[in-house]
């Protein structure tokens, strides 16, 4: 273990992982990044992907602390703020332009690429899959890379998801599923193709709710397309359409009861319209329902100073309040500040380690409470989107806020 300059790892190369690479990289820290997957190519950044609204004390406040906002606000004008609330029927019971928020919208392919640009190549290690962590008696951390090299880090974070392959370290608790599961469906040139949809959906996001079971969720994104999140509740987290073709998949999700059966015309139109889309995009041919997991609300460890988790490793939640990559940049850059000082003072004789330890005591208590009430936001919202009346409900919510002051 050095003294000055320690040997840092970072898992995965996600909004999380390069923000926090970022942020090392401008105060002259060096770092790895390990990612799983291969270097995306300009065409895969280029493709439509989901939008993320940044908020100004977390993500905005860690772009701003990259250097990036210039060239992040040129990169949200394919979204706007405005919201649409909408029955299932096609009703649409609420529409605002997002008032004074000020949470301006990226595509997450967009936002990957402004940090990725930013990162010194030297710095990211792509196709690398950590297979396994260990702390050592020296109190360095071990990690197994695709199951035959093993490095050796003075400090590992886990920036790699839902299922962290560096979580373990710290914890046994592992995300639970939570009775959902959702299919990405796209609407390519929704506003020449299909005028009457793009309407009806708004020029950023809506909501379309309409039972216990069922909720649409979308947004505007690159290229004039709309992204859906076509969302189901099941007590099983296995396959829902397992043995069904593309067709079949379509008339399941259309005319189950327990599906999008009980809407009306329209709200099914643009489903199948995305539907279609997406099947002749995919190679497969087929939509995939992907299950939805979190953490338990505050979900916390014994804090070591050779590991940490930030972004969906440390509080995975679900989507419904919009705070997962915002939790996630926030974690980046209080977590680099800790780093920071933590070098620095370990210039002066004292182990890195043990310069880290009590800051990164403060630092994941604090991320802990602040992610739990972000938690029980979500847990808030999804109660009423998944109501029977959930439009209405969220609609006079929203209502209730009344008009932006002028």
């Amino acid at each position: 273990m050095t003294t000055s300059q320690p040997r840092i790892a970072i898992i995965g190369a996600g909004p999380a992982g390069l923000a926090l690479g970022v942020l090392l990289q401008k105060k002259n820290i060096d770092f790895t990044i390990f990612e799983r997957r291969s270097k995306p190519t300009a065409e895969e950044l280029a493709a439509p992907s989901g939008m993320l609204d940044l908020h100004e004390e977390s993500g905005q406040a860690a772009i701003e602390a990259c250097g990036l906002t210039d060239e992040f606000r040129k990169l949200t004008a394919d979204c706007s703020e405005s919201m649409a609330i909408i029955d299932r029927d096609g009703n649409i019971l609420h529409t605002d332009d997002g008032g004074e928020q000020n949470r301006p919208e990226i595509a997450r392919h967009a936002l990957i690429s402004l940090l990725l640009g930013q990162v010194q190549p030297a710095h990211i290690r792509w196709n690398q899959k950590i297979v396994a962590a260990t702390e050592q008696d020296d109190g360095t951390v071990s990690l197994e890379i695709d199951g035959s090299v093993a490095e050796t880090f003075d400090f590992v974070i886990g920036a790699d998801g839902a299922w962290s392959r560096i979580r373990p370290l710290l914890t046994s608790t592992k995300p639970e599923y939570a009775g959902l599961q959702y299919v990405t469906a796209t609407v390519r040139d929704i506003s020449t193709r299909f005028p009457d949809l793009a309407s009806l959906v708004g020029t950023g996001t809506c909501f379309l709710l309409g039972s216990s079971k069922t909720a649409v969720i979308g947004h505007r994104g690159v290229r004039d397309t709309q992204c859906l999140y076509v969302t189901v509740g099941t007590d099983n987290s296995g396959d829902i359409f397992a043995g069904l073709d593309s067709s079949q998949i379509k008339e399941a999700l259309l005319t189950r009861n327990d599906m999008f059966g009980p809407w009306g015309d329209s709200t099914k139109a643009l489903i199948s319209a995305g539907l279609d889309d997406t099947i002749i995009s995919e190679s497969d041919g087929l939509p995939t329902a992907k299950p939805m997991y979190q953490l338990p609300i505050g979900h916390s460890w014994t804090s070591r100073p050779s590991a940490t988790l930030i972004g969906d490793a440390a509080h995975l939640m679900l989507p419904y309040a919009g705070e997962g990559v915002n939790l996630a940049l926030w974690d980046a850059l209080n977590l680099s500040c800790v780093i920071t000082d933590a070098v620095f003072v370990s210039t002066s004789g004292t182990s890195f380690q043990e310069a880290l330890r009590e800051p990164l005591v403060a630092f994941e208590a604090n991320m802990a409470t602040r992610a739990g009430e972000r938690a029980e936001e979500t847990e808030q919202n999804r109660s009423i989107m998944f109501a029977e009346n959930g439009a209405q409900q969220m609609a006079d919510v929203m209502k209730s806020y009344g008009p932006p002051p002028e």
